[in-house]
């Protein structure tokens, strides 16, 4: 077998796995991701698994950055959509706010959570925000294009602050609605992202 095969497998199969691990996380929590029962799952041996992911640690850290990049992809992909002025902004914010009231929520508050407790996942959590950061401040440069550099990154921070607690107070809006939002829960969050930008 070629090693381009064998590469392409290798790839393959280590993107299986992180989907499975993904799926651990955000049915079963944080507290059931172990290494064994995911390669339980993913029918291999642990000494397989930790082949990909040598810790539980370099695991969980993986799940993060492919659910990062999934969503940095899609605002700028929105944002090459979208054309000009605010509805970039709007879309974008609409992407992510139903992506994090959803299964990215999971994801990124057990990122935030460890961030607190240990110093891989603070780095981790810094770079993710700062490249959250960067995407979303030409959004916002094109929702009002005469705001400032300086006035833009204190803004594109209170933006992801409030699609933050929206992620946070949407599990308790969600726990007394028998599951389901608000029906303008989403519009509001967005209305508001647009309050900031344009003030």
């Amino acid at each position: 077998m070629g090693e381009q095969v064998l590469k392409a497998k290798g790839t393959k199969r280590r993107e299986e796995i992180l989907q499975l691990a993904r799926g651990v996380l955000i049915s079963d929590g944080f507290s059931q991701f172990s290494m064994r029962d995911i390669a339980g799952r993913a029918d291999m041996k642990l000494g397989n698994l930790q082949y990909y992911f040598p810790s539980r640690e370099e695991l969980l850290e993986a799940v993060v950055r492919a659910e990062f990049e999934a969503n940095l992809a899609a605002i700028q992909s929105i944002g090459d959509a979208s054309g000009e002025g605010a509805k970039a902004l709007s879309d974008a914010a609409r992407y992510l706010v139903r992506q994090w009231l959803s299964e990215g929520a999971c994801i990124y508050a057990v990122m935030s959570f460890l961030a607190m407790h240990e110093e891989r996942f603070r780095n981790l959590h810094r770079e993710v925000y700062e490249q959250f950061y960067e995407a979303l401040d030409p959004l916002l440069m094109r929702a009002k294009p005469t705001m400032k550099k300086a006035e833009r990154v204190r803004k594109v921070r209170l933006v992801t602050s409030l699609m933050d607690g929206a992620l946070l107070q949407s599990r308790d809006v969600l726990s007394g609605k028998g599951g389901t939002l608000p029906p303008r829960f989403v519009d509001d969050v967005v209305a508001a992202i647009h309050l900031i930008a344009e003030s």
